[in-house]
C-alpha cells in the first residue's frame, strides 16, 4: 500500500532574483495505491466497476450463478476509505471521507498465491480537505527538540 499526498506548484520569479521568492499551488491531490487480496462483491464491483447480478432462467428463477457485466463505459462508485497502521505501540488511521478509483492494474492469479486486485484511489474534494490524519503517537511531544533555523547571513 502506498499513500501520497502531493501537490502541483508554480514558481513565481521575480526580476531582481535568479530563484522563485516563492511558488503558487496550481493542484493537490491524495492518493492510496493498493492491491486487495481478497475476492469478493466489496472487491470485484470496486475493481470492474458493475454491479454482480443473479442470473435467471428462463422462468425467471435464480440460478445460483451471478454475473457482473463490464460496461464501455464504467461507472466509477463513490466511495469513503480508512487505512489503518500500527509501529510499536502507536496507531495511525488516514481517512478519505470521498474517493474515486482512479486506476486499475492487471489482476494477478497465480496457482501458489491468492489472487490481487491492483486499484488506485484518488481523493475527491470534501468541503474544501482532502482527507486527514489520526494517530495516539505523540507527535507534539513538548521533550523533543525544537528545530531552530540557523541565523541569516549578511553580505
Amino acid at each position: 500500500m502506498t499513500i501520497t499526498p502531493s501537490i502541483e506548484t508554480q514558481p513565481v520569479n521575480v526580476w531582481q532574483s535568479a530563484v522563485p521568492v516563492l511558488y503558487n499551488v496550481q493542484s493537490a491531490a491524495f492518493q492510496i495505491k493498493a492491491t486487495l487480496m481478497e475476492f469478493n462483491q466489496l472487491t470485484t464491483e470496486l475493481f470492474f466497476g458493475a454491479k454482480w447480478v443473479p442470473v435467471k432462467d428462463a422462468e425467471g428463477a435464480d440460478t445460483g450463478t451471478y454475473r457482473l457485466d463490464l460496461s464501455s463505459t464504467p461507472e466509477l462508485s463513490e466511495i469513503s476509505m480508512v487505512v489503518d497502521w500500527s509501529q510499536k505501540d502507536m496507531h495511525y488511521r488516514c481517512v478519505i471521507p470521498r474517493a474515486m478509483v482512479s486506476e486499475r492494474g492487471a489482476i494477478q492469479l497465480s496457482r501458489t498465491e491468492a489472487g490481487k486486485f491492483e486499484l488506485t484511489v484518488d481523493a475527491l474534494d470534501s468541503n474544501g480537505g482532502l482527507g486527514y490524519v489520526l494517530t495516539d503517537d505523540d507527535v507534539l511531544d513538548a521533550s523533543s527538540p525544537n528545530v531552530t533555523p540557523p541565523p541569516p547571513t549578511t553580505p
